[in-house]
């Protein structure tokens, strides 16, 4: 796959975590609360910070072999994001999208020890499972599919993005 095509999978990548984490998200606020919340701040169903994740650890950390030692540095970085992003937003944005107080073990309700080995679990997932399985389909498109997926795929997440920013 030449270099292009190679760029455009990270951009499909990006959109298949981000969407994965919406799917999370959704999933644990019905099981916590019985209801059904967009918990997405764009209008498709996607999460960026999942797929900003998923890009770095697959960048990261994607070489190491050792699934146990995988899981464990993947659970603190991706802890840290997380700490460090809900801190930004916070003082910079006025947002609070997230709260773990309710959750035991929380650091200041930004992160909570559940949740972060969740997140190292779906770390673990994604780049050992699924990474590699989509790197094989993909693989097998033409290249000019291959690169209008990408293409497509970031095109997506920045046009819902800039409509956000934009209101």
């Amino acid at each position: 796959m030449k270099k292009a095509s190679r760029i455009a999978f990270v951009g499909f990548e990006f959109l298949c975590w981000s969407f994965i984490g919406w799917l999370y998200e959704i999933t644990l606020t019905f099981i916590a609360y019985s209801r059904y919340e967009d918990r997405g701040m764009l209008h498709l169903p996607f999460c960026p910070i999942y797929g900003f994740c998923g890009l770095i650890v697959l960048l990261t950390l994607g070489r190491i072999e050792n699934k146990a030692l995988f899981f464990a540095v993947s659970t603190v970085m991706i802890t840290v994001i997380e700490y460090a992003v809900s801190y930004i937003l916070d003082k910079c944005f006025n947002l609070w999208l997230w709260d773990y107080f309710g959750w035991k073990f929380n650091l200041n309700g930004r992160v909570a020890l559940g949740s972060s080995l969740i997140f190292g679990a779906l770390s673990l997932l994604m780049i050992k499972v699924l990474h590699p399985c989509a790197d094989k389909i993909y693989a097998k498109l033409p290249e000019w599919a291959a690169f209008a997926v990408g293409i497509l795929s970031v095109g997506l997440l920045l046009g819902d993005f800039l409509i956000i920013v934009l209101k």
